[in-house]
């Protein structure tokens, strides 16, 4: 380390000077330095760098060094080890997690298993804390060779009656949540597109609102094969039709054919594209309740006559799935008596 004494010399300064006469001193003799880049010139500013740092108490004494960190390992001192692991362990921390997540976000993917029936139930229901486990045995009981069941809830809603709810350029009816709204419809875009959906249970504004689409299939040969039924029971069982927007738009008199929806369900030169059994609680059997239930099949369904006869065989099951309906009011009311 050099003298005070050796420092005024090299800043060329009178022992006496002040702070004022280093600082100014300082700044000629590096301006008059400046833009020359030969070694003795370098090491020139280096010393007067280092003269000025130590009469102004900026200069720190470095840290011995230790042998023990001269020491070379893989080509590079163990010192240069101990700043790269200082400055590069968050990075590193962060890698080793993003690779973590992303190769399980892989195996998760890659060992998915494609399931052999996905239903979907779309409108504002009330549903029972096991729902799922409810409708996803109810068809893996009812369809032989059915192992796999995906089941979707998509709490939507087109129904504009409702105070609370705000028209929006859709038709989409708006609640407290209009974030969460629209997260729900993009879904059921994405679903209607690019999945095989089996079996659509729908509120009357979902049908309403995509049937129009073309998205579900003609249920004319289930409803033919229903006609056996109680009379009693049949009547609960409502076929319902909806033009589809290109139709109606080619047609000049639209309007006065189909003035309503009751002129589209009457017309029977329109293919069944659901069928309403609201009046037969059937969905309350497995947990879910709601103002009204339209049954319909999916247009990328995969085996329609599997989806067909699942259908079937559940409208034919009311019995059971009214007994089930009491037997959860019941535990409902026992739960709340307690």
């Amino acid at each position: 380390m050099l003298s005070k004494a050796e420092c005024y010399r090299i800043l060329e300064l009178n022992p006496k000077a002040n702070s004022s006469e280093i600082e100014t001193r300082y700044t000629m003799l590096l301006k008059r330095y400046r833009g020359r880049n030969d070694p003795e010139t370098i090491k020139k500013t280096e010393e007067i760098t280092l003269a000025y740092d130590i009469l102004t108490g900026r200069y720190v004494e470095p840290l011995p060094i230790d042998p023990r960190m001269e020491k070379v390992i893989f080509g590079k001192k163990r010192r240069e080890w101990s700043n790269i692991w200082h400055y590069g362990r968050l990075p590193l921390l962060l890698i080793i997690i993003t690779a973590v997540f992303l190769g399980s976000l892989i195996y998760t993917i890659a060992s998915r298993e494609d399931p052999d029936f996905q239903a979907v139930v779309a409108g504002q229901f009330a549903t029972a804390d096991d729902v799922d486990e409810r409708v996803k045995k109810y068809i893996k009981d009812s369809i032989d060779g059915v192992e796999i069941v995906e089941y979707q809830y998509l709490p939507l809603s087109f129904q504009q009656d409702t105070p609370e709810a705000t028209q929006t350029g859709q038709g989409l009816s708006m609640g407290s949540n209009p974030e969460s709204d629209y997260a729900y419809l993009m879904k059921m875009m994405a679903i209607m597109t690019g999945e095989s959906i089996e079996m659509f249970v729908c509120e009357q504004s979902v049908y309403d609102q995509y049937a129009p689409q073309d998205v579900f299939l003609d249920l004319s040969s289930l409803y033919d094969r229903l006609q056996d039924l109680p009379a009693d029971v049949l009547a609960k069982i409502k076929p319902v039709r909806r033009v589809l927007f290109e139709d109606y738009e080619q047609e000049e008199r639209a309007a006065e054919i189909w003035p309503d929806e009751e002129a589209m369900n009457a017309d029977e030169s329109l293919p069944i594209s659901g069928l309403d059994v609201t009046e037969l609680q059937l969905m309350e059997g497995l947990g879910l309740f709601g103002r009204s239930q339209i049954l319909t099949i999916g247009f990328k369904a995969e085996d329609v006559g599997q989806v067909t006869d699942f259908l079937e065989y559940w409208i034919r099951d009311y019995e059971y799935m009214h007994a089930e309906r009491d037997a959860y009011l019941d535990s409902l009311s026992d739960e709340l008596n307690q």
